[in-house]
C-alpha cells in the first residue's frame, strides 16, 4: 500500500502542477477515436497513448515492439510459434491454447484482428492508440488489460501524391516502402501502399553457416478504395501480409548441463552448454528404446564413442548473436484482412456498419533443443558404441537405422502440399515405395543424427460485424448504441518430427510416426453495447456504459498423432516369425502398403500376449479372467481402464458392440492357444518330436530362439514350458490376426474429443459451453479550465473463460475426490496433487481510476497522468505440466501510476523533449499452489521436497496408455523406494509375472541407483517406468510395485508478482532543430529507456525466473531540404549494443530443461529515403 500511496502522491502533484504561461510554440491536437467517435486525445476520460504517423517516425517506432519503450506500461513479446504477446499493465496472453483469448484486444479500424495478425513493420498507419485499463465497453471480448487500435491512413480526395521509401542498413537490411494516394472523382478516391523487407539475420549458426538464421523476409500491400457522397461514406480496405523467413522464434539458448540424468540442465545455470544426453527425450528414446546411443551417457561419453566429433561438439565462448544447430528454421505467415465500412450522417447523429474478414495460415519448423545431436550410433563388432556407417555395426538390423527420414504433418491448404492428406494418413503408405504418407513432397528433414524439430501449422478465419449508432444531439444527453456479431474458427497442428522417435515408430509399429496433435475450434460471440453521456454543466460531463454479450465455443481434439495406434500391418508385425501383417493382407484385404491401425489403448490390453496367454495363474482376478476369455464372455482388455474406457467411449460414440466382437476373437485364440500347449504338455518330448519331424525342426527351431545351443533332450522342464507357450504363440497367428482385426475396427485415426467422452475423468463433456458476459464503466470528467480535464472511473472487464486439454485423473490426480458420467475420480495427495480444470472460469477485472489531462504553459508542456487500482478475480494463467499446457484461475491485485509528459520550452523553442514513466505493483491474491514444471522438487523454496523425494526420468513412451511418458519426470517418495528395494519388489519391467530375469538391485543399479555395501540405497534411480509403479494398465500384467507418483511438489504463488510486469520504467526524448542557412534542416534525435527488473512466471523463482533490468539508446538524424520534396534520415538503435533480455521461456523434461531467452534487437544503424511525388 506504501507504493500505491506513493502513486497517488505523483498524480496529485501532477493536479496541482501550474506553470506561469509563456506565449510561445504549442503542442499540436492529437485526434483520437478511442471512445469510437473522433475526439481530441485531451478531452478523452480514458488512459490512452496515441502516436501520429509523424511521432512513428521520430520515435523510431519500425517494428511493434518498439511501442514497448513509447508507451507506458506496454510490454511486447514474440511468442515461440506464431502468435505474439501484448501486455499492458502487467496483464496479456497469460494464458494459452487456441480458446484462449489475450487480455489485450489488438484492432486494426476499431476492427478486433487475432495479435499472430501482427506484422514487424508499420506503414502507412495515422496513427497508433494504445488504451489501458479495461475497455470491454466499446471493444468488446479479451481487453481486460486494454486495446490497441491500428489507424490506417484513408484516401485523400483532394490531389493526388505519393511517396517511395528505401532503407539501407547493416544485417545487409533493404526495405522500400510505396504509398500512392488517388482521387477518381468527386465522390471516389484509392489508396495504395505497401512494403517489402529482406535482411540477414541477427544470428549467425556456426555449424550450418551458409544457411539462413532468424532473417526476415517479408511484405505486406494494402489497398482502399473510398466513397463520399454526401452525408454517406463507406470504404472498402483489403490488407495482405506475408513471410517466408527463417526465424529463430527461440532467441538464445541458455544451459549448463547436467552432471546427472536427472536433469539436461542444471536448475538456475546460465551457461550454452549442450544438455547432458541422458536427460533428455532423445537421448532416453535412443538408449533405451532402441539402442542407439551408450545407456546414461553424458556428452564426454557421445564424444568418447565418436557421436559427437568436430564442429558438431558445441564451441565454447558463444554470444547471444550465435547458434549451434543441425535445423535451418522455417516461418512462413500469409494473412488477409478485407473490411468494409458504410457510415450515414443524420441530423441526429451517425448510424454506420462494418464487416471484417480476417483469414489466415502459418507454418513454422525449428530446432527444437536449438543444439547439433549426436550421431547415430550402434553397437560395433567390439561391443562397444560405434558411428552406424556401412559396415560399422555388428548386425545389419542395426545399420538399417543409420539414415532417417523424418516426415511432416499439417494441417489445412498445406495437406497434400508439404504433408498428406487425412485420407493418406489414415491409409498409411510405404515408405520404401514413396507412398501415402511416405511420399517425397512431405519429407521435412532426412538426418543421420538425433534431430529434433518442432513447429506450428496453422489456419484461422475469423469474421465480424457491426451496427453502430452515435447521436449529435445538441442537448445535454448524447449517446452510442450498437450490436455486434463474430465468429472465428481455427485450425492448429503442433508437430515434434524426432529421429529416435521416428525410428522407434518403425520397430515398434507406432502410428503415425510423427508426433503432430491437432485441435479444432470454433466460436460464436454476439453483443449490445451501449455509453449515455451526460453533459452536467459545461465543465462536467458524466458517461455510463455497458455492454451484455453471448458467447459459445467448441474445441475439437483429433486423434491423430504419433502412437495414435500401432500399425499391425507393418514392418514391426511383419516379422518372419509373428507374421501378423501377412495374414492381415491375405484373411482380410489389407492392401500391401496399408497400414492397419489399432487404438494405442486396445492394444495395450485387448491384445497383450502375457494376459491372454494366462495359463493357471495363481492370482484370482487372472485365473477369472482366463476362464472368461475361454468361455467368450470376456477378454484381454479387463486388464486396463484405459482400454476399457477406449471401448466403451467409442461404443457410445458409434452406437457399435465392439466388445462382442472381440470377446468372440479372443476366444477363438485363447481356445487354440491353450490346445496346442496342453497337447505338448500331455504328449511330452514324443508331441515335440514329432513336429519337428512333420514341420521341418519347427519346434526346436523356436527353443533355440529362446535358449541357444538347447535341444529337445537336453532343455529343462522349465525351458521345454516357455518353449510350449511360444510355439503355441508361433502356430495361432491367423487367429491371433483375427482378434487383431476385431480390435481395429475400435476407432482410432481421426476419433473426435476422445479426451472428453470418458466418464470418470473431471473435463467429460467439457469441450464446449455457451455463457453470458457484462462489462461495463462510469466515468465522471470536470474541465477544471480551459486546457486541464480531471476524471475518475470504475470499469468492470471480462474475458471469456477457455477450454483446457482433457486431464487423465489417473495422471493428473486431483486434490479432491469427484465423479462425473456415473463413475467416480479418487484424490491425489495433498503435498502433489494438482486440479486442472476442465475449463477456466472466466476473467473479471474491476477497475478504478483518477487521472488528468493538462495542456500547460500556454500549450508548451502536455502533462497526462493517471493512478489506477485493479482487482481481478479469475485472472487465466498458464502452466506446463508434463510437457502439456493447462490453464488455471487466480486472483489479482495490480496498482500503478503512468506519468506522459511532452514540453517545448518557450526559452528553446526548437527543442522538444518528451517523456514517459510508470509504476507497477503486481500481487497474486488468492491462495493458490501450482506445480512448478521446471522445478518439481521446489528446489530452493519453502515447499522444498527435495529431502524426502526423488525425481525419475520416465524410460517408457506411455503412461497408463495413455499420456506420453518418455523423457517426463516423475515424482516419487525416497521411502516408498526404499521399502521396494528392501523387499525385492523393485521393478523397471525385466521380468513378467511368472518369471523374473532380474533382482531388484540389479533393475536399481540398471536405472542408474547405486547401492550401499548393504544393499541399501545409496543414490535412487534416475530413471523409471512409471506404469510399474503406479499405473491401472499394468496391475494385472506384470508386477507392481503400487508407489504414489505425482507430477511434482505444489508451491504457493500467493503473494508473487504476476509475469512481465516490471515494477518502474521511463523515457526520455529529446529532438532540436537546426535550421542552416542554406535552407536545409537538420534534426538529431536521442532517446533513453530503462526498465526494471521482473519475472518470467509467476513462480518468481530466483533461480531461474528473474529477468534482468535493462535500458536502451536510441539515435537519429533527420536532413530536411529547402524545397522539401525529399527526406533523409539516419538512424541507430540500441546505440550501445545491448543485450537486452525481454522474455524467457522454460523448456520442459522431454527437452532437458533449458531456457530460451528473447531479446531486444542489437545495434542496427541504417539510412532512410523518403522521396515525395
Amino acid at each position: 500500500m506504501n507504493r500505491f500511496i506513493k502513486y497517488c502522491l505523483a498524480v496529485a502533484v501532477a493536479l496541482g502542477f501550474q506553470v506561469p504561461a509563456f506565449a510561445q510554440a504549442s503542442l499540436e491536437e492529437v485526434i483520437v477515436t478511442a471512445q469510437r467517435t473522433e475526439q481530441s486525445l485531451q478531452d478523452v476520460p480514458i488512459a490512452v497513448t496515441a502516436l501520429s504517423s509523424d511521432d512513428l517516425v521520430e520515435r523510431q517506432v519500425v517494428t511493434f515492439s518498439d511501442l514497448q519503450i513509447n508507451v507506458p506500461s506496454l510490454q511486447f513479446g514474440q511468442g515461440q510459434y506464431a502468435d505474439s504477446s501484448i501486455s499492458l499493465r502487467g496483464i496479456g496472453a497469460l494464458a494459452v491454447g487456441l480458446s484462449y483469448d489475450g487480455s489485450v484486444g489488438y484492432h486494426i479500424n476499431e476492427a478486433p484482428i487475432p495479435t499472430s495478425a501482427i506484422g514487424d513493420e508499420n506503414f502507412d498507419v495515422a496513427r497508433i492508440e494504445v488504451l489501458r485499463g479495461p475497455q470491454g465497453t466499446l471493444y468488446g471480448r479479451g481487453t481486460t488489460g486494454g486495446a490497441v487500435n491500428i489507424v490506417t491512413n484513408m484516401p485523400d480526395f483532394d490531389e493526388q501524391y505519393g511517396k517511395v521509401k528505401v532503407t539501407a542498413g547493416n544485417y545487409n537490411t533493404q526495405k522500400v516502402e510505396v504509398m500512392f494516394n488517388m482521387p477518381i472523382n468527386d465522390m471516389f478516391a484509392a489508396r495504395f501502399s505497401g512494403y517489402g523487407l529482406k535482411r540477414d539475420g541477427y544470428i549467425d549458426n556456426l555449424f550450418l553457416p551458409d544457411t539462413h538464421y532468424d532473417n526476415r523476409d517479408q511484405g505486406a500491400g494494402r489497398m482502399i478504395l473510398a466513397f463520399q457522397n454526401g452525408d454517406t461514406s463507406a470504404s472498402l480496405m483489403y490488407q495482405q501480409y506475408n513471410e517466408n523467413s527463417h526465424r529463430s522464434r527461440k532467441g538464445d539458448f541458455i544451459c549448463t548441463a547436467s552432471p546427472t540424468p536427472d536433469r539436461g540442465c542444471i536448475l538456475g545455470g546460465k551457461g550454452k552448454d549442450s544438455p547432458n544426453p541422458a536427460g533428455t527425450y532423445d537421448g532416453m528414446i535412443g538408449a533405451y528404446l532402441i539402442g542407439i546411443a551408450p545407456p546414461g551417457g553424458n556428452t564426454d561419453a557421445y564424444i568418447a564413442a565418436g557421436l559427437l566429433s568436430g564442429n558438431a561438439i558445441r564451441p565454447t565462448g558463444m554470444t547471444r548473436q550465435q547458434t549451434h544447430s543441425d535445423v535451418e528454421p522455417l516461418w512462413q505467415t500469409d494473412a488477409d484482412v478485407v473490411s468494409f465500412e458504410i457510415a450515414q450522417q443524420f441530423d441526429l447523429g451517425e448510424l454506420s456498419f462494418s464487416a471484417t474478414a480476417y483469414d489466415s495460415t502459418h507454418y513454422s519448423r525449428a530446432d527444437t533443443d536449438m543444439t547439433v545431436g549426436p550421431r547415430i550410433g550402434c553397437i560395433g563388432p567390439l561391443g562397444t558404441y560405434v558411428v552406424n556407417e556401412p559396415g560399422a555395426c555388428a548386425s545389419s538390423a542395426s545399420e538399417a537405422l543409420g539414415i532417417v527420414q523424418m516426415f511432416d504433418l499439417v494441417t489445412g491448404g498445406a495437406r497434400g502440399v508439404t504433408g498428406p492428406t487425412i485420407a493418406e494418413e489414415i491409409y498409411g503408405g510405404s515408405q520404401l515405395s514413396g507412398t501415402g504418407i511416405y511420399q517425397s513432397k512431405y519429407l521435412r528433414q532426412q538426418t543421420n543424427r538425433t534431430t529434433f524439430i518442432n513447429g506450428d501449422s496453422r489456419e484461422g478465419q475469423n469474421r465480424y460485424y457491426e451496427i453502430k449508432f452515435a447521436s449529435d444531439f445538441d442537448g445535454p444527453h448524447n449517446f452510442i448504441l450498437g450490436a455486434n456479431y463474430m465468429e472465428g474458427e481455427s485450425t492448429t497442428r503442433f508437430l515434434t518430427a524426432s529421429s529416435p522417435l521416428t525410428q522407434l515408430a518403425a520397430v515398434a509399429g507406432y502410428y503415425l510416426p510423427t508426433f503432430g496433435p491437432m485441435s479444432e475450434f470454433s466460436m460464436q460471440a454476439q453483443g449490445v453495447f451501449g455509453e449515455y453521456y451526460y453533459q452536467i454543466n459545461d465543465d462536467m460531463k458524466l458517461t455510463v456504459g455497458a455492454r451484455w454479450a453471448d458467447e459459445t465455443k467448441d474445441l475439437d481434439t483429433v486423434d491423430a498423432s504419433y502412437s495414435t495406434g500401432i500399425d499391425y500391418a507393418g514392418g514391426a508385425y511383419s516379422g518372419q516369425a509373428f507374421n501378423v501383417g501377412k495374414e492381415l493382407r491375405e484373411r482380410h484385404g489389407v492392401a500391401a502398403d496399408q497400414a492397419f491401425v489399432v487404438d494405442f489403448a486396445v492394444h495395450n490390453a485387448c491384445l497383450n500376449r502375457d494376459v491372454l496367454q494366462t495359463k493357471g495363474s495363481a492370482n484370482a482376478t487372472l485365473a477369472a479372467l482366463e476362464q472368461g476369455m475361454k468361455a467368450g464372455v470376456a477378454s484381454a482388455c479387463a486388464a486396463s481402464a484405459s482400454t476399457l474406457e477406449a471401448i466403451s467411449r467409442e461404443e457410445v460414440r458409434n452406437g457399435v458392440d465392439y466388445d462382442a466382437a472381440i470377446n468372440a476373437a479372443t476366444q477363438a485364440y485363447v481356445l487354440a492357444w491353450h490346445g496346442v500347449v496342453d497337447q505338448l504338455t500331455a504328449g511330452g518330448n514324443a508331441v515335440r518330436a514329432g513336429i519337428d519331424a512333420a514341420n521341418a525342426g519347427a519346434y526346436t527351431a523356436v527353443l533355440q530362439a529362446n535358449f541357444t545351443g538347447k535341444t529337445i533332450g537336453t532343455a529343462t522342464n522349465d525351458e521345454l514350458a516357455e518353449t510350449d507357450k511360444a510355439f503355441a504363440t508361433a502356430s495361432n497367428v491367423a487367429a491371433y490376426a483375427d482378434l487383431v482385426y476385431a480390435a481395429g475396427q475400435v476407432p482410432s485415426m481421426y476419433a473426435i474429443d476422445s479426451g472428453y467422452l470418458n466418464p470418470g475423468w473431471p473435463a467429460y463433456l467439457q469441450d464446449k459451453f455457451d455463457y453470458e458476459t457484462v462489462a461495463g464503466r462510469v466515468v465522471f470528467d470536470w474541465q477544471y479550465d480551459d486546457n486541464s480535464m480531471m476524471y475518475v472511473s470504475y470499469a468492470r472487464g471480462v474475458k471469456p473463460g477457455g477450454i483446457n486439454a482433457s486431464a487423465n485423473p489417473r495422471t493428473f490426480k486431483p486434490c479432491a475426490a469427484g465423479s462425473s458420467g456415473g463413475v467416480d475420480w479418487a484424490a491425489g495427495p495433498a503435498a502433489t496433487c494438482i486440479d486442472v480444470p476442465p475449463q477456466t472460469k472466466k476473467e473479471v477485472v474491476d477497475t478504478f481510476e483518477v487521472g488528468v489531462k493538462t495542456d500547460l504553459m500556454d500549450g508548451q508542456m502536455r502533462l497526462n497522468a493517471t493512478a489506477f487500482f485493479s482487482d481481478y478475480t479469475d485472472l487465466q494463467i498458464a502452466s506446463t505440466i508434463n510437457a502439456s499446457e493447462f490453464n488455471f484461475n487466480s486472483d489479482a491485485e495490480i496498482m500503478g501510476a503512468e506519468i506522459e509528459v511532452s514540453y517545448l520550452p518557450e526559452a528553446y523553442p526548437n527543442l522538444r523533449l518528451d517523456f514517459m514513466a510508470n509504476f507497477l505493483d503486481t500481487e497474486i491474491t488468492s491462495a493458490d499452489s501450482k506445480l512448478n514444471p521446471f522445478n518439481k522438487l521446489a528446489i530452493g523454496m519453502p515447499e522444498d521436497i527435495s529431502a524426502t523425494h526423488a525425481m525419475v526420468s520416465c524410460n517408457v513412451l506411455i503412461f497408463d496408455g495413455t499420456d506420453a511418458c518418455i523423457g517426463t519426470r516423475f515424482i516419487v517418495k525416497k521411502s516408498d523406494l526404499d521399502a521396494v528395494l528392501a523387499s525385492g519388489d523393485y521393478t523397471n519391467g525385466n521380468h513378467t509375472v511368472e518369471k523374473g530375469s532380474k533382482t531388484a538391485a540389479e533393475m536399481w543399479v540398471q536405472d542408474l541407483g547405486t547401492l550401499n555395501n548393504d544393499g541399501t540405497a545409496k543414490t535412487y534411480p534416475s530413471y523409471g517406468d512409471r506404469n510399474f509403479y503406479d499405473a491401472d494398465s499394468y496391475k494385472l500384467v506384470t508386477r507392481f510395485m503400487d508407489i504414489e507418483t505425482s507430477g511434482g511438489a505444489n508451491v504457493s504463488i500467493k503473494g508473487n508478482s504476476l509475469p512481465q510486469a516490471p515494477e518502474e520504467s521511463f523515457s526520455l526524448a529529446a529532438s532540436y532543430t537546426y535550421n542552416i542557412g542554406n535552407g536545409m534542416t537538420l534534426i538529431p534525435t536521442i532517446s533513453y529507456y530503462y526498465q526494471s527488473e521482473m519475472f518470467n512466471s509467476e513462480f518468481n523463482s530466483t533461480l531461474s525466473d528473474e529477468i534482468d533490468s535493462w535500458d536502451e539508446v536510441n539515435l537519429g538524424l533527420t536532413v530536411l531540404p529547402a524545397q522539401g520534396d525529399w527526406i533523409a534520415r539516419v538512424y541507430v538503435r540500441n546505440a550501445t549494443d545491448e543485450d537486452n533480455v525481454t522474455t524467457k521461456f522454460n523448456s520442459t523434461d522431454i527437452t532437458g530443461n533449458y531456457q530460451t531467452w528473447q531479446y531486444r534487437d542489437p545495434r542496427t544503424v541504417g539510412v532512410e529515403f523518403t522521396m515525395d511525388f
